[in-house]
């Protein structure tokens, strides 16, 4: 949503996610064989392939746990910004966002991730834009004409999360 008043253009908003991941992650279930070049019971193999016939196995790996998991993870995200026209050259900007993340969750409860919620993600933001506008001399054939260029500054505080990050790559 925008409203917009002389000088003021302010826009707030909100961001709602519902992630809903079912996986199959059916990790060495089976197991996992690995024949290599070895040495089993003092004998050393020159192959992987002949490692393989004769039974020499080098490492064996098994996963284990549910391998079907209904991953659920809710975010509740709303902001609020205002860029103020304080000349016809210089924009202000200050702005404010807030994230909830409620705990993750697998729907059938097969798992616990450890997780809580994420409550804390305050995150203002302030900025300027400036079109600088020189009538003369050195600092005009750097910025060019009034309306060419602009210097922008800003500063937010931002939030990552890492169970978020890894939510989907497991």
């Amino acid at each position: 949503s925008a409203i917009v008043l002389n000088n003021h253009f302010i826009k707030a908003g909100t961001d709602l996610r519902f992630a809903k991941l079912d996986d199959l992650a059916d990790s060495f279930s089976r197991g996992f064989y690995n024949f290599s070049s070895a040495t089993c019971n003092s004998f050393a193999y020159a192959t992987p392939y002949e490692s393989f016939i004769n039974g020499c196995v080098v490492t064996y790996q098994k996963g284990y746990g549910p391998f079907f998991l209904e991953n659920r993870l809710n975010e509740y995200n709303f902001y609020v910004e205002d860029n103020y026209k304080a000349f016809s050259n210089l924009t202000l900007n200050i702005g404010f966002r807030y994230e909830y993340v409620a705990a993750p969750k697998e729907n059938a409860d097969r798992i616990q991730y450890g997780y809580g919620a994420d409550t804390n993600n305050y995150q203002p933001r302030v900025g300027l834009a400036w079109s600088p506008g020189f009538e003369s001399g050195f600092l005009k054939k750097v910025f060019g004409e009034s309306g060419d260029s602009s210097i922008r500054m800003g500063y937010g505080i931002y939030h990552g999360r890492i169970f978020q990050s890894v939510f989907s790559q497991t």
